[in-house]
């Protein structure tokens, strides 16, 4: 499955109409670590991975800069 993170209520109505997205709100992350801690913690917290799961970010340096997407990063629950 494929869930896109966002603090923007429009943005994630948005996602929602895109077939295969799963959008999930949460609070803004002031920076690229924060993101890395938060978003496997909401996955877990709403049951959607399991301890060990493998999931894939990807995000942008500078951070919360749209069109910057320039990174991906596996990360396992």
């Amino acid at each position: 499955p494929v869930y896109a993170f966002t603090s923007h209520n429009k943005t994630a109505r948005e996602l929602s109409l895109v077939y295969g997205v799963n959008s999930i709100e949460i609070h803004s992350a002031k920076s690229f670590d924060e993101a890395v801690e938060m978003i496997p913690q909401a996955l877990r917290e709403r049951k959607l991975v399991k301890k060990g799961d493998k999931i894939v970010l990807t995000a942008g340096i500078p951070f919360r800069k749209p069109g910057s997407t320039n990174m991906l990063v596996v990360l396992t629950c």
